[in-house]
């Protein structure tokens, strides 16, 4: 990373600056990425759903509700037509 701040600093934001940051970034996520529900599903609604909730709290915690939420709610006609109470405590 420090190579890609020292770049940017010399030549700017210009292509190779640019790919050599891309590279140090998916070098991380290929060596560190964790397997997580939402990053197997190609569902718009499931991945919105996951971004919500990972808005408002930890990975840890949104893993052990994403599912029940998902099945509970498969879809935004089931959550809008869901009463707000029952919503929140899923």
């Amino acid at each position: 990373m420090e190579q890609v701040q020292n770049l940017l600093k010399q030549k700017g934001l210009v292509p190779e600056v640019v790919q050599l940051f891309q590279r140090v970034i998916y070098n991380y996520y290929s060596t560190h990425t964790r397997e997580l529900p939402w990053r197997a599903t190609h569902n718009p609604y499931h991945i919105l759903v996951s971004e919500f909730m990972l808005q408002q709290t930890q990975v840890s915690r949104v893993f052990g509700k994403y599912e029940r939420f998902v099945i509970t709610f498969p879809d935004f006609k089931s959550l809008s037509h869901a009463p707000l109470r029952e919503v929140l405590e899923v």
